[in-house]
Formats: C-alpha cells, structure tokens, sequence
C-alpha cells in the first residue's frame, strides 16, 4: 500500500515461529524486521510501540513513536527507529531520541538506535529470509551436516552454493574413489558403490588380494581405466569385480575341495607320495608322481566319474552297484567320496 514517499510502502512479515504479525511501512523496516526475528540474539519484537511523550527544544509537549522495541536476550531493550539514511538528519531523529533518554532514561529503554540501510545488507536480509523459512522444517542432521561445512569455511558463501558444492564434491569422490556403502563423507553416507579397489573387492568377497590383482590383470579388467593397479587404487565397476571374485571363489573352494580328497587318499594309503625339493622355494614337499597317479585312476573311480563314463545318473550308478552287492572302498565320508575298485564292478569297468 503506498503512502506519501514513493518509497514507502505497507506490509506485513509472519513470524510463524511465535505466530505473530509483523507490520512494516518501508523496504528497510521490513529488512530490520526480518533481521531481528533471525537474531539468536533476539528474545521478542515488537512493532509499533505505543507513542512516547517528551519535551521538545522549545520545551513544548510533542509524541514520538518508535519503529520497533527490540528485547535482547540478555534482557536489554533497544528503542529503534529505521530511516532512510538521506532522512536521518533532515528528520531530525537524533536529537529526538537523545531528549527522550534525557528526559525518561531507560524507563522507555536502555538503549536507542537509528538503522539505516547502511546496517541492513540485502545479502544479510535474504539470509535471514532462508532461516526463518528453514525453522519452519527442522532437520537436527541436515543442520549439523551444514555447520561443519561452515566451521570450515573461510570468509562466506550462500548455502545453497556450499551445499551445490558438496553434492559436486561427492559425485567426484564417488567416480574417483573406491567407497561404498559404511562409508560417510560430508555426513551423509554414501550408498550405492560407484567402483572397487583391489583392497574393497578382496574385503567384500574374502579372496585374497594377490590373487584377485593377478586374475584381474589377465581378465583386462584392471586395464580399463587409467588409475594404475594398486591395492587401494581404483581397478574397475563393482559388477565386473563381482562376477569375476565369485568365479574365483568357486575355483578355490574347487580345489580346495581336490586337495582334501587326495590328502584323504595318501592317509588311507590309496595313492603313494614321494617328497621331492621344491625348486622355486626350496621347501621340501611331498607330491604324487605321475605314473602313481595313473595307476590309481586305472584301479579305482569315484562314483561320480563313473557316472559320467557311463552317461547315467549317480544316482541310478549306485542304486545299480548296491543291488549288485558291489561295496565302496573305506568309508566315503573319510574318504570325502564315494570310492570304487574298477575290478568289483559287475560292468567290468577298466581304463
């Protein structure tokens, strides 16, 4: 609503906090007022404050009325008048407000200002703007994440700048960096993981690091990218790295599987070992010569390799060998297989 001065204007600002109007009729009242309801220095606010009376210079009965009682929370009161700053001396504010604190003291207030456009920043005013609207939706954790981005700031930026700033941060972790779900930057975790490390790959899928560099290498994957190999550096996509740890895993429970069943073997006596010098570290070990390996396939199967000989199911293999009276050789379960002499069986199987 204009009134006299073209650059004066009527309005309001809500203070949804306590619920309350705020009237204004000028841009740098309006300002101040915004500034104030923000103020963690601020405890209340009120707006067109019943007029004061005092003695003029020519000692004659005059009223005054104050743009704002500012109560601090320290509990000092501020008599404010916001002008214009062209306005200040001509309007003669000054000297009225030093005749009413000589004449009333702090029965009115303790103390009394003039502001100006000087002291209300257009920057300062949009701040105070975005947290009063920011207290309308609390979030503790998004509070918390910003102030320790703003802990470390040196000067000042706008938050939707420093906030713009930190999503562009994360993406470029997340692109560059091996991390993954656990893993908090800026105070917010991560989620889904963006690449791996020979080092995440070999934690996540239990297979030992060495090993997985060396399949990697000669997969190709870890020469897809320009990072070189490095334990913690990044390698490849974390759906490549999958599908290549859990071949690996199956081919090491696999062998792990064999190792077993030949040492169960040599205990038994089944096959004869002979421990020779290992020539790369020196080491003594034992192994399995070649012609006893033969031998040992020549005069006994497994159930399952027979099965496939015969192109039948084990199942059917067995079921056939128990009604024929043919018994496996120790028991399968020390043995960890079900074990057969090629001589017992009524097929005459040999190799």
């Amino acid at each position: 609503m204009p009134l006299r001065s073209t650059a004066s204007y009527r309005g309001t600002v809500v203070d949804h906090a306590r619920n309350r109007e705020f009237v204004y009729e000028s841009k740098e009242e309006r300002g101040f007022i915004y500034l104030s309801l923000a103020s963690s220095l601020v405890d209340d606010y009120l707006d067109q404050p019943p007029p004061v009376e005092y003695l003029d210079e020519n000692g004659r009965l005059a009223m005054h009325t104050f743009d704002a009682f500012v109560d601090l929370v320290d509990g000092t009161r501020a008599a404010v008048d916001v002008k214009p700053k062209s306005n200040v001396v001509k309007s003669g504010i000054l000297q009225v407000q030093r005749l009413i604190q000589q004449q009333h003291g702090k029965t009115v207030a303790d103390v009394y200002l003039v502001w100006t456009e000087d002291h209300i920043h257009p920057d300062d005013v949009a701040d105070a703007k975005l947290l009063l609207r920011a207290r309308r939706l609390l979030c503790e954790k998004a509070d918390a994440v910003v102030a320790g981005l703003a802990d470390s700031l040196h000067g000042w930026c706008r938050l939707r700048d420093l906030v713009a700033v930190r999503s562009i941060i994360i993406d470029h972790a997340l692109d560059t960096l091996a991390l993954g779900p656990g893993n908090v930057l800026f105070g917010r975790d991560v989620g889904t993981r963006r690449l791996h490390s020979v080092h995440t790959a070999a934690q996540e899928f239990s297979v030992h690091p060495k090993r997985l560099r060396k399949a990697l290498e000669r997969t190709g994957l870890a020469s897809q990218g320009p990072v070189r190999l490095r334990g913690h550096r990044v390698v490849v996509d974390p759906a490549q790295v999958a599908t290549l740890a859990m071949q690996l895993k199956a081919t090491m429970n696999m062998t792990a599987a064999q190792a077993y069943a030949v040492k169960a073997l040599v205990d038994k006596g089944l096959i004869t070992t002979v421990t020779v010098k290992n020539p790369v570290t020196g080491w003594m070990q034992p192994i399995v010569r070649k012609d006893e390996l033969e031998r040992y396939q020549r005069e006994y199967v497994s159930l399952h390799a027979l099965a496939r000989e015969r192109g039948e199911h084990f199942a059917r293999v067995k079921k056939a060998l128990v009604a024929a009276g043919v018994a496996p050789v120790g028991d399968p379960e020390e043995l960890k297989q079900t074990l057969y002499r090629r001589s017992d069986l009524p097929y005459g199987s040999t190799r």
